[in-house]
């Protein structure tokens, strides 16, 4: 089971892998430019693989390296900010649904200098998802979770902070939070807010793989359909 991760070039999308991962196995940026050139393949669980990929839109040489990977992909999890979707984004959108990808989509939650655009549980980022999702129409196809939520930045110093080298963050983290939220914060209750928790059970259930096979019998039948129509037009 491969699943790639897409979206502009600093979204987060290797961030959310270091995430679902538990450890740092991706490059991360500055929020500036690209970090990722080449997809790069890492096992979540047991038959089931992770597939960090170039930003989309960032040159030409990344759009390629990314839409090399698609044929192999059986889902996809595309990580937008919580700025609303723009064109850039809809690229990778566009590039899934064009090979049937079924996908899932984050809303990244940034800007922490205001705690609306944050937090995950705000109205700003619930009226942005709100926003978005008229936009996708029959492409999610996810009962329940189509569209989710989530704060990588939290769930990753959550589980980090625990390191020597990452303590001193945290703290200034868990204080940021705190003072924008106005309530105390430690790093369980951090982890939760951030909504990661519910996309790693979420990737772990025996529901999200029924759905797949689900959806690639759909797909094939589909296909078939489509072969079906060509072969007796090619007859007449």
């Amino acid at each position: 089971m491969n699943i790639g991760v897409f979206g502009h070039y600093q979204n987060g999308k290797s961030t959310l892998i270091n995430c679902l991962m538990g450890k740092p196995v991706c490059a991360t940026g500055n929020g500036t430019i690209s970090t990722t050139k080449k997809n790069s393949k890492h096992q979540f669980r047991e038959g089931m693989f992770l597939i960090d990929t170039p930003g989309m839109d960032a040159n030409e040489q990344d759009n390629a390296e990314t839409s090399s990977i698609v044929e192999q992909l059986d889902f996809s999890i595309v990580v937008l900010q919580n700025k609303g979707l723009s064109e850039k984004d809809k690229v990778a959108i566009n590039l899934l649904q064009s090979y049937g990808v079924p996908m899932l989509v984050l809303i990244n939650c940034t800007d922490y200098g205001n705690k609306n655009k944050w937090s995950p549980q705000s109205d700003f980022n619930k009226n942005i998802l709100c926003n978005i999702k008229p936009q996708f129409h029959d492409k999610l196809l996810i009962s329940g979770i189509d569209i989710l939520l989530v704060n990588l930045q939290w769930y990753w110093y959550a589980i980090e902070g625990y390191k020597k080298e990452n303590i001193d963050k945290q703290e200034e983290l868990l204080e940021r939070v705190e003072c924008l939220l106005g309530t105390n914060v430690d790093t369980k209750n951090l982890k939760e807010q951030s909504n990661v928790p519910q996309l790693i059970q979420f990737l772990s259930s025996n529901n999200y793989l029924s759905f797949i096979n689900l959806y690639q019998q759909l797909n094939l039948n589909l296909k078939n359909e489509k072969r079906r129509i060509i072969e007796l037009s090619n007859r007449k």
